[in-house]
């Protein structure tokens, strides 16, 4: 058999496919993990809107549209961060998902004579409301379930 000093066609063609398999397959990975990045950083801007929301007691349970600047009026922030707040415009929007009386059940343990008297108290503190406070920017919607005892 004669020595032989290059490739053969075949042998080229194949290793061609090969690395172009090879080169595709990074331009998906490197196609998904961009998409992955960028959803992960505007989740993570919206989640630090939501934090907001859920440590202010006073907005998030009622409709109310404006700026983000009123949810974090009592926060201790840095300027730059405060106009970005201030010029970001977004709707509150709250919808009550369920109620859940827990008075029904305390009342079946105790005697009818006691029932009558403590099922005002009972009523007041084992009633609570379970709802979705979302926050509505100009591109997309945030939301977290929140439950309160009204």
């Amino acid at each position: 058999m004669a020595k032989r000093g290059a490739f053969t066609l075949i042998e080229v063609m194949v290793s061609v496919m090969i690395i172009t398999t090879v080169v595709m397959a990074l331009y998906t990975m490197n196609g998904n993990n961009s998409f992955i990045y960028e959803k992960t950083l505007k989740s993570a801007k919206y989640t630090g809107y939501l934090s907001f929301l859920v440590a202010n007691d006073s907005y998030g349970f009622e409709n109310d549209s404006g700026d983000l600047q009123r949810l974090v009026e009592s926060f201790d922030l840095e300027d730059e961060l405060r106009r970005t707040l201030k010029e970001t415009k977004l709707t509150i929007r709250y919808d009550e998902v369920s109620t859940i009386d827990l008075s029904e059940f305390d009342m079946q343990d105790k005697p009818e004579e006691t029932q009558e008297d403590s099922r005002e108290e009972e009523q007041s503190s084992a009633l609570f409301e379970i709802g979705k406070s979302s926050l509505i920017f100009e591109e997309d919607v945030a939301f977290i379930t929140r439950i309160r005892i009204p």
